[in-house]
This record gives C-alpha cells, sequence and structure tokens, in this order.
C-alpha cells in the first residue's frame, strides 16, 4: 500500500471491535483507539477495507 488512506482522528469502525478513532498513522500501520477494547494497531495491508473502514458523515447520522 502506498499512502495511507486514514489520518490522525478519523472515526473508523472494525468488524470485532467496532468504532473507534486514529491514534496514529505510521507507514502501512495504523493505531487505533476503540471503546472498551483499547488500542489495536493494524496492517493495512490485511485489514483494509474488508475488516476496516472508515466512518462517513452518513454513518454519523445514523
Amino acid at each position: 500500500m502506498t499512502s495511507c488512506p486514514l489520518a490522525l482522528g478519523d472515526r473508523v469502525t472494525h468488524e470485532e471491535w467496532g468504532e473507534g478513532t486514529v491514534a496514529r498513522v505510521s507507514g502501512d500501520t495504523v493505531t487505533v483507539l476503540f471503546r472498551g477494547v483499547g488500542h489495536k494497531t493494524l496492517a493495512l495491508a490485511i485489514v483494509w477495507p474488508h475488516k476496516l473502514r472508515q466512518l462517513g458523515d452518513e454513518d454519523a447520522a445514523a
């Protein structure tokens, strides 16, 4: 993966851990703070976009 599709502070959702906030982006990994789970560092090549996806405005309204 050449560039990370996520930025610090982005809201995301994971199929297992639910909603979280991007706490760090470093190369091809992203660290997300998930509510009730804590920080998880994930390899984007493995989780993006099937297990982890960015929440957009339409998700916030739901």
